[in-house]
C-alpha cells in the first residue's frame, strides 16, 4: 500500500497521489463530454483510423522506449 514510504511526494497516501488523481479527474469530467460529441460527430472510418494510429504510437513508445 506503500504506507511509511519516506520518498513518496507531498500529497500521497501511500501510492496514490492526490493530486495527480485530482488532475485526472478533472480532466475527465471536461472533456468526456467533448470526447462523445467528437465521437458522434465524426465518421465511423475516420474514428477508426484516429484510434489505430493512436494504438500504433502508444504500441511504439512502448516498444522502443
Amino acid at each position: 500500500m506503500g504506507l511509511g514510504v519516506p520518498s513518496l511526494p507531498a500529497g500521497s497516501t501511500g501510492f496514490v497521489s492526490w493530486p495527480a488523481w485530482a488532475g485526472v479527474v478533472l480532466g475527465a469530467v471536461v472533456f468526456a463530454p467533448l470526447g462523445a460529441r467528437l465521437a458522434h460527430a465524426l465518421h465511423f472510418v475516420m474514428l477508426k483510423r484516429g484510434f489505430a494510429l493512436m494504438l500504433a504510437l502508444v504500441g511504439a513508445k512502448m516498444a522502443f522506449f
